[in-house]
């Protein structure tokens, strides 16, 4: 569990709840930003600077000291949205929308370092692949088509 500066573990409750992919990101920014082992406020203004890169509404509130009744932790309430909002499953399927297109980035990602790393074993370079443009509808446009040219130019 990270901790701050002075050892208090944080505890972190994300909403909507229903949101995993919300929930893993603010943990995985906590966990990447907690090397810093800044004062809880850094903390949280990092960790909510890196959920804006891909959540742009999120917020970060820390829980009142009245609240705390005494908790051994500092517990802070992610907001996907900037605040609780009603459900709505349009924005919902947006958001899962979004978030499978990041998985799928970085699952591909993965699996190109792979296959480079495999060529670069087999005694290619990285620089020896022909580079390929997909045209406007997704289909391969030939080594050697200009980026910039459009579909007539290719």
């Amino acid at each position: 569990m990270p901790r701050t500066e002075d050892q208090r573990p944080i505890v972190v409750r994300s909403f909507p709840a229903s949101d995993r992919e919300f929930a893993d990101a603010t943990g995985d920014a906590l966990q990447d930003a907690r090397v810093q082992r800044s004062d809880a406020a850094t903390l949280r203004e990092v960790v909510e600077r890196r959920l804006r890169g891909s959540y742009r509404n999120a917020r970060i509130r820390v829980q009142d000291e009245l609240a705390d009744l005494g908790m051994q932790e500092i517990v802070w309430y992610a907001y996907r949205d900037g605040r609780i909002r009603d459900n709505d499953p349009s924005r919902e399927r947006f958001y899962a929308a979004v978030a499978t297109a990041r998985r799928t980035i970085r699952e591909s990602e993965a699996a190109i370092e792979h296959a480079r790393s495999v060529s670069r074993g087999a005694g290619f370079e990285d620089d020896t692949v022909e580079a390929h443009q997909l045209d406007d509808a997704g289909r391969d446009a030939g080594p050697d088509a200009r980026p910039d040219a459009g579909p007539d130019e290719g």
